[in-house]
């Protein structure tokens, strides 16, 4: 017998999950793809032993007799994925290579075969002919054709319809989200074991209750300490600084991969989600509706995180996540760049979650990637920022330099406290809008100044802008930066 690898990833991501505006269609699609490598594992006819995994590709060793029994077990992972009720609607492409000596250079071929596949599939799973009555185009992704019908029970649309005729690949998403979200019980206990695990079961010890949409999401806690937040969100999007470069340097073994694959999802994700719930869960200000927590995850493992939360509690969120990362190493400092919007419920999520991309972009390629860096956008309505997010942003900030609009992740909690204490001061801040006015008209000496004198006015401690600098940047960012996250940055004197 010889040995072999299998890699399985699901590709043209955008036109499974991204595909439409309903939440639970992309959290469903996302979780789909997230669980294929363990699926996969069942399906075939051979052990896989699996070396990584991310947030939509597996990798596996096998043992074959031959090349031409290698092939057969890549043909029958095709086939299982394509004969599957819900898989079809992805995809996914399967790649075999012989084991060799070079584990780096069989992993680079098994790379190169599937971005060859996804070149030469269409974009878009295209299904069979289909076996129930076409009721035009699905009403979620307006591509495919409707055989569906989806009961939208509480997330009625504008019309105040409360079903919606859609395809079968947004009809399977749409179950599996319901499946995966929550464990769901019946009135025999032992039939309680064998129940699908949640996605937070699998990853913590936790089994938890969420919001079932986004309005109950952002609905206002009766304490009403959110001010003017009510029903507006926190969209977080975070990519990884050179995760797969340190994972190719750490990986010159397939044993090496797994411990890295390991270390990183295991002890280092897996674990962060945990201490995040652990303490959402104790703080009973803000993070629950009807016993249910605010938090949604639409995207998990590789290098790569989305979450939803209330914007209540998105500044929190993100600087608690890069908080707890303060000690991640394999083989060099782990950091992120991060995205971060926030917006009414009701906005379209698939632009949102582009925007948040793009910021996080953003915030990659601005200062040192050794730190973690966020770059972030208010819409106050869904305002559309253009083509040239860069462009959009130099214009409402005119700054000497262009990188002071994105904002050091590591501080973010200390600025918040910081942020907490002025608040409490008898601060003037409409004369943050008229420092802004000064900033956009060019008269940066007579902005200088008049914060200066807002300063000494308002009596703010050293120490507090100190921290506020740290996390906003010097000088004039600082008090841009206050007065576009006024609202959003510190709420609660723990921040």
């Amino acid at each position: 017998m010889n040995e072999y690898y299998l890699r399985i990833e699901g590709v043209n991501f955008d036109s499974f999950v991204l595909d439409t505006n309903r939440i639970k269609i992309i959290r469903g699609g996302s979780l789909m793809l997230l669980n294929a490598p363990e699926w996969i594992k069942d399906q075939l006819s051979v052990k896989l032993e699996q070396v990584s995994a991310g947030a939509s590709f597996g990798l596996f060793r096998f043992q074959a007799d031959d090349d031409q029994h290698a092939g057969k077990v890549a043909k029958e992972a095709a086939d299982a994925f394509n004969d599957d009720m819900r898989y079809r609607h992805a995809t996914i492409t399967v790649a075999v290579q012989p084991e060799t000596e070079d584990f780096s250079r069989d992993h680079a071929r098994l790379e190169a075969i599937s971005h060859w596949q996804q070149m030469r599939f269409p974009s878009l799973a295209i299904p069979s002919a289909a076996r129930k009555p076409v009721k035009g185009p699905c009403e979620f992704d307006k591509l495919r054709p409707a055989t569906h019908i989806a009961k939208l029970v509480r997330d009625e649309d504008e019309n105040g319809k409360n079903k919606a005729d859609i395809s079968a690949a947004c009809q399977v998403r749409w179950f599996n989200d319901g499946e995966q979200r929550e464990r769901k019980y019946t009135k025999n206990s032992e039939e309680n074991h064998i129940l699908p695990q949640s996605f937070y079961q699998k990853r913590t010890k936790h089994e938890i209750l969420i919001t079932r949409d986004l309005k109950m999401l952002t609905d206002p806690p009766d304490d009403q300490y959110v001010g003017n937040l009510k029903h507006k969100m926190a969209v977080i999007y975070l990519d990884g600084n050179h995760f797969g470069n340190l994972a190719r340097e750490n990986s010159k073994t397939w044993k090496n991969a797994r411990k890295f694959d390991q270390t990183l999802r295991k002890q280092y994700q897996d674990k962060a989600l945990e201490t995040l719930i652990d303490e959402i869960k104790k703080e009973s200000q803000g993070w629950k509706n009807d016993g249910r927590l605010r938090l949604d995850t639409l995207l998990w493992g590789g290098d790569e995180i989305i979450w939803v939360v209330p914007a209540w509690k998105g500044w929190w969120m993100l600087g608690r996540f890069i908080e707890i990362t303060q000690g991640w190493n394999i083989g060099g400092r782990l950091t992120h760049g991060a995205g971060l919007v926030f917006c009414h419920h009701n906005a379209p999520i698939q632009p949102i979650l582009a925007l948040a991309r793009q910021l996080g972009d953003i915030a990659k390629g601005a200062g040192n990637r050794k730190e973690n860096r966020v770059a972030y956008q208010v819409l106050e309505s869904f305002d559309h920022a253009g083509v040239d997010l860069g462009d959009i942003r130099k214009m409402r900030w005119p700054l000497e330099d262009i990188d002071e609009m994105v904002i050091l992740g590591d501080t973010m909690l200390a600025a918040s406290h910081a942020v907490y204490n002025i608040k409490k001061l008898d601060f003037p801040k409409r004369q943050l809008y008229k420092l802004a006015q000064l900033v956009q008209a060019g008269q940066h000496k007579d902005a200088r100044d008049k914060a200066e004198a807002l300063q000494q006015a308002a009596n703010i401690n050293v120490d507090d802008w100190k921290k506020v600098e740290q996390c906003f940047n010097p000088d004039l960012a600082a008090w841009l930066h206050l007065l576009e996250l006024w609202d959003f940055v510190g709420l609660e004197e723990g921040s």
